[in-house]
């Protein structure tokens, strides 16, 4: 039981939520306060990267010695923090929250890329490393080939007011 409730919180709840915290309510938020777009999705974007810092209680609970920690924590920090600039930018310029969780949660049942499965030959996966290099190295690439016009940041916050969330609430303030 314990498990299945991990899975949902990982694949469903953490995604949903983190996507209304950080995008949906900080990212309005540091561009209401005067930060430009660029900036502040990656604000946003560092926030939530060292959001997942808790992960070292976890890794530590599940044997890791300081050094393998370091390693996963700083593998991690980058993947959700470019992860974040991704969902930052495509909400900026979407206004779309559906879309930005929806893509969350994809990640989240995929996975994330880690250094684990490439540093030590002893993990599992470390003969198959350079296919799942190549395989997260495509999806990031596509990512950005799909999401590049989104990532000019080019639509302004104005045009998806109504869409933000966090807009509701301070309908006055939005440009």
């Amino acid at each position: 039981m314990a498990a299945r409730l991990i899975v949902w919180r990982t694949v469903a709840v953490a995604p949903v939520t983190e996507e209304w915290v950080f995008r949906c309510c900080l990212l309005p938020l540091y561009l209401l306060g005067g930060l430009r777009p660029l900036p502040a999705v990656l604000v946003t974007a560092a926030s939530f990267g060292a959001a997942h810092l808790h992960l070292a209680g976890e890794l530590a609970r599940s044997g890791y010695t300081a050094g393998e920690i370091a390693v996963q924590l700083g593998g991690h920090l980058v993947i959700t923090s470019l992860f974040g600039s991704l969902a930052g930018g495509m909400l900026y310029a979407s206004g779309s929250f559906l879309a930005v969780a929806g893509m969350h949660v994809f990640c989240n049942i995929m996975g994330p890329p880690t250094l684990a499965w490439w540093v030590y030959p002893t993990h599992p996966l470390y003969p198959k490393r350079a296919l799942l290099a190549a395989a997260h190295l495509g999806g990031i690439v596509a990512s950005v080939v799909a999401a590049s016009p989104l990532l000019l940041l080019s639509a302004p916050l104005a045009v998806h007011a109504a869409t933000f969330p966090c807009a509701l609430m301070l309908p006055a303030a939005l440009p």
